[in-house]
């Protein structure tokens, strides 16, 4: 069995993109990466959010559902709650693959992804 058995998608308004990627960095093992899908609501710049989607453990879905609070020198857990209150945070959405789940969470908060180039980034 995968260590990483969970779909996860993170949805973060660009307002806390940085605090967020912070956190991660924080974390014990680091998070380092991720949120980098820009998006809209209508698909085009500027970015209002960022998306990810990764494959999680069961240790890091805890944390980032609100279920387990890390320790975190500096921060505190009111601090960790809030943020976490700000983003989206979708689990295993129904054994939905990678792309559909991203796709589902997307359209469940009316943003499309901003195409560069007639690309999708």
């Amino acid at each position: 069995m995968t260590p990483y058995p969970h779909s996860l998608v993170v949805i973060c308004p660009d307002a806390l993109k940085s605090d967020v990627l912070a956190l991660g960095m924080m974390l014990d093992p680091p998070i380092d990466g991720g949120l980098s899908v820009p998006l809209s609501a209508d698909g085009s710049e500027p970015a209002t959010h960022w998306g990810a989607h990764a494959w999680a453990t069961p240790e890091f879905v805890a944390i980032m559902t609100g279920q387990v609070v890390p320790e975190i020198k500096g921060v505190t857990a009111e601090q960790i709650a809030n943020i976490l209150s700000q983003i989206t945070v979708s689990v295993d959405a129904n054994g939905l693959t990678m792309r559909a789940h991203f796709d589902y969470v997307l359209e469940q908060l009316g943003l499309k992804v901003i195409q560069k180039n007639g690309i999708g980034t």
